[in-house]
């Protein structure tokens, strides 16, 4: 792959987890292969933090398509998108194309058929499942399958793959930073996320309300989504519950932050691989998560290094945060350490490559 081209299909433009996740890869890509093309929407920041900062990704070519929000906009929008990619392969000839996210994999997956690519789906979504594993591959243009957690393999129901596909399961490469240093106490529990009803924090509201939950408080970070209600109804809620907790909003420090609190709660009714625990490690945190939430609970599940509640109600949530109350600091620094071990043997560079060796390396 020394000589030849890897072309990445990003659509996402702000740098979310998917975006942070291949940007954790991209210096590996780069290195495994002749040119590494990335092709975003104008505007990207995944495009604006490449660009920024080559010596830690790598010299990575950066390409634009009107690809940013498909799924918003009508059949001409997404017709344009389709041929500016096309066009894009012509002229570059990559001899792999790979959607880092598969939403767009219907009107791509035709495209590499017709010009005789293999391509790489990402699999992060849930929703993306149906549309992805339905693609089949040809001789000359295979379709391998990236899950990003068991619990994905899991939701696929599938027992093989169509015809020309392949399937793999990888967990995104998080290798822990240094421990972080300690900061000034802001609270006990902290919540990060997007403010919608699936990730749930309304059930962190609601655990608030427990009598012997009434002297503690708890910050949610994050904002809702343009035409969804959900985020102003969870702040009237916050501001009517007789419960101590704070609204802090969308923040860009929000990983500077974290260090000041002891307990990440993971209200997701289902994670597909669950980067906020990781991310709750690596700031010094034990995560909270739902029982059945699929790969947030996998990871603390394999690793020994979280607490669960078991109904997807803030009543089990109460539970499941007055036994962290009563968590010795002792108890606390083994569940970090024990969750920062795990992800150093399993979420390094090393492991990805090789659990992908012939597909992206």
């Amino acid at each position: 792959m020394k000589t030849q081209t890897l072309m990445i299909i990003e659509p996402g433009l702000r740098l979310w987890g998917s975006e942070r996740a291949l940007a954790a890869t991209l210096k590996a890509l780069r290195e495994a292969w002749g040119r590494v093309v990335l092709v975003t929407p104008l505007g990207a920041e995944l495009a604006g933090e490449v660009r920024n900062n080559p010596q830690r990704y790598g010299e990575i070519t950066i390409r634009h398509a009107p690809i940013g929000l498909l799924h918003q906009k009508g059949r001409i929008a997404r017709l344009k998108g389709v041929a500016a990619l096309g066009l894009l392969m012509l002229r570059l000839s990559p001899a792999r194309v790979y959607l880092n996210q598969a939403g767009l994999v219907r009107l791509i997956a035709p495209v590499c058929r017709f010009l005789s690519i293999p391509l790489t789906i990402h699999l992060r979504i849930l929703e993306d499942i149906p549309r992805a594993t339905q693609q089949r591959g040809t001789r000359d243009a295979g379709v391998d399958l990236i899950f990003i957690s068991d619990a994905m393999v899991a939701a696929a129901g599938q027992s093989s793959a169509p015809p020309g596909a392949r399937w793999h399961q990888a967990y995104d490469p998080y290798p822990p930073g240094p421990p972080p240093d300690p900061a000034p106490p802001e609270a006990p529990f902290v919540f990060v996320g997007r403010l919608s009803h699936g990730k749930g924090p309304h059930l962190l509201v609601d655990a608030l309300a427990d009598p012997a939950l009434s002297d503690v408080r708890a910050d949610i970070y994050g904002s809702g989504v343009d035409g969804d209600t959900y985020a102003a109804a969870l702040n009237a809620q916050a501001e009517a519950a007789q419960a101590d907790v704070r609204m802090m909003g969308f923040r860009q420090d929000v990983m500077k932050r974290l260090p000041a609190y002891r307990f990440l709660v993971s209200t997701s009714k289902y994670e597909p691989l669950g980067r906020v625990v990781m991310e709750s490690w690596d700031s010094g945190l034990v995560p909270i998560v739902y029982a059945n939430s699929g790969g947030a609970a996998e990871l603390v599940r394999k690793s020994g290094a979280g607490l669960t509640f078991s109904d997807w109600t803030g009543g089990a949530l109460a539970v499941a945060m007055k036994g962290a109350q009563g968590m010795t600091e002792e108890t606390h620094q083994q569940m970090v350490d024990a969750g920062r071990d795990w992800m150093a043997r399993n979420l390094g560079l090393e492991p990805y490559k090789k659990a992908l060796s012939g597909v992206l390396f």
